[in-house]
């Protein structure tokens, strides 16, 4: 019992600390958005885009090429007069 209640005592203790690191973090964050909106501070982002890899070609653009005069003689006929 003396054993467990020590494990929550010190996951108290962290959980304190914790807290503590979160309020500071957002304190920091608030003061650095006023700094930033005042014109007193910059702001600048260090991001890196990723190289994106060629997509494959379509799956219709696989196929052989359709025979359009085959196709467009059974489509269209012409008759004489």
């Amino acid at each position: 019992m003396k054993l467990q209640q020590n494990k929550i005592d010190a996951l108290q203790k962290i959980d304190i600390q914790r807290i503590e690191e979160m309020k500071n973090a957002k304190a920091k964050i608030f003061k650095l958005d006023d700094a930033v909106r005042a014109g007193t501070k910059r702001l600048r982002v260090n991001a890196v885009c990723p190289i994106l890899k060629p997509l494959p070609p379509r799956a219709d653009m696989m196929k052989p090429p359709h025979n359009l005069v085959r196709q467009l003689d059974r489509i269209i006929f012409v008759s004489e007069r």
